[in-house]
């Protein structure tokens, strides 16, 4: 026998190792959940095998997103692998035994799962891009109240492939609170929650992440405790800006997108004078049965009343139907259209008792929050701002007529919120001051338009109606703070330089 020939036949292997089966396809199911469907090249379906000092990685790089799990192993020979991830996966789901051994000499791998053996070709590793690292600096967070963020926000995510940005979350570090953000233009999502910076007093650039990602980690990381890190995306500069998520055994990093996100804190108004409470699941329960008769493209109408939300398909379509839900709302009535879809939306993932509709006006967008409590007094820190729909062939939503103030019709909150906003700068006893001033002004004007040298009298003059309607609406708003008070909103600058 020709020694030297039988020992190139059986070389010594690259790699010999052996883990358990059971954590090793949980590390490839990480590994290759964001591996893309048909790469661009053939390394990028490859799972990459590093075996040294007891611990085995398994990672995964396709350019975009790269994850790494750390895992326990016995290494009798260090080296690196680069396998087909899915076809490896595959092979051990199919596979029985508690322990897998994998080893490699020349370009096989040997994988070994209880009684059964496969040779696996390998793909070739020089062709293999570098994987990042986790960018810094960075922070933590509580790994839950970070899932549970992203879950609420990313029923907002954009689908337009048009607007590339809006198919991504917005982060916002703050010294000490994480905002998260995402909206598909006609609903925004803004969830809060605590931040841990390395560095408090640094300032970190927006990150606009992949919502893919984010719905990945959520998704693997569902039964993680404690704390999560981020690399908060400061590596690179431009395109090649990235940002990195790390728990336990697993980190991940992904490419940020490019292009601009909206103004989302434009979108919300100043002041918000109305807000009804509703029970979760009663109305919930109501718009899935309104939506079963409803046409597709039909929104649904909830009108509002005190005591009651009336959840109907409105007046314009052929089939009507409607039910009232109890409600804590004593104001005027009026009704908004909206989306049933995004109602729906909001009311299966809030995760409240209580969802409460914080009004504008009826024609401005709508924000929802979720509570424990009917008194609406504890906070999540999310919130779903939601435009109202109009009707098929309706310009859009309107709002209630401007009161008859000369009749001494009551002022409707959003009337009073945007009186007390225009006149007093957002106080109440300055808007006041401001209507007093005004109404002298007014009443000078009228004695002008009452000078004899004008045949046709005050009553008919131009002009004449809208200055007597300011002069009523200003009695009409002195009379609303005598009767609700004239105590100002806590922290108002205004009162607080001007106590009496």
């Amino acid at each position: 026998m020709n020694r030297t020939k039988a020992k190139a036949a059986a070389p010594i292997p690259d790699l010999h190792l052996e883990c358990d089966r059971t954590a090793l396809m949980a590390a490839l199911v990480a590994a290759t959940s964001a591996l893309p469907t048909r790469p661009t090249a053939p390394v990028l379906a490859g799972v990459r095998l590093d075996a040294a000092d007891r611990e085995l990685i398994v990672s995964s790089f396709d350019y975009d997103v790269s994850t790494r799990i750390r895992m326990d192993a016995t290494v009798v020979s260090a080296g690196t692998v680069l396998i087909e991830g899915k076809r490896l996966l595959d092979l051990l789901k199919k596979s029985r035994g508690e322990s897998v051994r994998i080893s490699t000499g020349g370009a096989k791998a040997v994988v070994e799962p209880g009684p059964s053996r496969f040779e696996l070709g390998t793909l070739p590793l020089a062709k293999y891009p570098t994987l990042p690292d986790l960018p810094k600096p960075g922070g933590t967070v509580f790994v839950q109240q970070f899932l549970g963020a992203i879950r609420k926000v990313l029923l907002a995510v954009g689908q337009d492939s048009a607007m590339p940005a809006l198919a991504g979350v917005r982060i916002e570090l703050g010294p000490d609170t994480m905002t998260l953000v995402a909206t598909d233009r006609y609903r925004l999502a803004v969830a809060e929650i605590p931040w841990f910076p390395d560095d408090p007093e640094a300032e970190h650039a927006p990150l606009l992440i992949p919502a893919s990602i984010l719905k990945t980690i959520a998704n693997r990381w569902k039964g993680a405790t404690g704390r999560a890190r981020i690399g908060n995306g400061s590596a690179g500069t431009g395109a090649d800006r990235v940002v990195g998520f790390a728990h336990g055994a697993e980190t991940c990093t992904a490419k940020l997108l490019p292009g601009e996100f909206v103004e989302h804190r434009a979108l919300f108004a100043a002041a918000y004078p109305l807000g009804i409470v509703v029970e979760t699941a009663p109305l919930k329960a109501a718009t899935e049965l309104i939506t079963l008769i409803a046409d597709a493209a039909s929104p649904v109408e909830m009108a509002f009343a005190p005591g009651e939300v009336v959840v109907s398909t409105g007046a314009t379509t052929a089939a009507h139907g409607s039910e009232s839900v109890p409600a804590l709302y004593d104001g005027p009535p009026f009704a908004v259209s909206f989306n049933p879809a995004h109602v729906l939306d909001w009311l299966g993932t809030c995760g409240r008792g209580f969802v409460r509709f914080a009004i504008a006006r009826p024609s401005k967008p709508v924000v929802l929050t979720g509570h424990d409590t009917p008194t609406a007094t504890d906070n999540d820190g999310v919130r779903y701002l939601l435009m109202p729909k109009p009707a098929p062939g309706q310009p859009g939503q309107f709002d209630p007529p401007l009161p008859d103030y000369l009749n001494r019709a009551p002022m409707l909150p959003w009337h009073v919120a945007e009186y007390v906003a225009e006149l007093g700068d957002g106080c109440r006893p300055r808007a006041r001051q401001q209507a007093r001033t005004t109404k002298k002004e007014v009443a000078a004007a009228l004695e002008q338009l009452a000078n004899p040298l004008y045949p046709d009298g005050v009553a008919d003059r131009a002009g004449s109606v809208l200055l007597r309607n300011l002069v009523a609406e200003a009695d009409t708003f002195a009379r609303w703070m005598k009767a609700s008070g004239s105590a100002c909103e806590p922290g108002c600058a205004y009162c607080g330089r001007n106590p009496k």
